[in-house]
């Protein structure tokens, strides 16, 4: 109705004041990077200089995009069919995304475009990860082409939610990390970062404070733990 247009046009705007405009249709390109963020991690191995970064967050805006969207599809859904409009317009080969569990990325669909994701972060088939409504979704609703997963435990879930090939790789976050002998007596804590309000609210995480109420560091050490190494990212 005229309300909820009303609300969308003022979202909208309010988008536009906040970003960087970018006022000429976007270039066309054989690699489109879906979502800037963690781009640093797998630029290296693009093997092409022909590449676009989209940026989905709306940190740049593409005016032109957003004004065919409006007229092809209409204010409603304005977020999804821009960043389809948007790939369709750059017309990439291949379009690649760290961002693995993004719903609109698996819902796209394209004849000449293959789709890759590379995995982020763990996943599950609880809520609230991708896993747990694609679990009752058909194949047929989202796809993919190629999936670079942690390991085979992660890639049977892909296999059995889309079809898709995957390739196991690990975390390519990790595997850029040294690896270091192993130090005796030695414990180490490691704990997904998620910003504090998550963590509070949702308690997805294992904090570093709960570490601390629930070990007693000076018994540690008197059991020979004689470093404690605090990875927390």
């Amino acid at each position: 109705g005229k309300k909820y247009f009303v609300i969308d046009m003022i979202k909208l705007i309010n988008y536009i004041l906040k970003s960087k405009l970018e006022f000429f249709f976007p270039k066309k390109c054989k690699v489109l990077v879906y979502d800037n963020v963690n781009f640093q991690y797998f630029k290296n191995f693009l093997q092409t200089k022909d590449f676009a970064i989209f940026y989905t967050r709306k940190e740049i805006l593409n005016l032109p995009i957003i004004l065919i969207s409006i007229f092809k599809h209409g204010m409603n859904n304005l977020n999804s069919s821009y960043k389809l409009e948007y790939i369709k317009f750059s017309n990439p080969k291949f379009i690649i995304t760290m961002i693995d569990n993004d719903i609109d990325f698996l819902s796209f669909k394209f004849k000449h475009t293959k789709k890759i994701a590379i995995q982020n972060a763990y996943r599950r088939t609880a809520f609230p990860d991708v896993f747990s409504g694609l679990k009752f979704s058909s194949k047929n609703d989202y796809n993919l082409d190629v999936a670079f997963c942690f390991n085979r435990s992660i890639a049977k879930i892909y296999n059995k939610y889309l079809k898709c090939k995957t390739i196991i790789v690990g975390s390519i976050k990790n595997n850029k990390i040294k690896k270091i002998k192993n130090k005796k007596n030695t414990l180490a804590y490691i704990s997904q970062f998620r910003p504090i309000a998550t963590s509070e609210k949702k308690k997805f995480i294992f904090p570093y404070s709960e570490f601390k109420r629930k070990f007693d560091l000076n018994k540690l050490n008197k059991k020979k733990f004689r470093n404690i190494t605090i990875f927390d990212f």
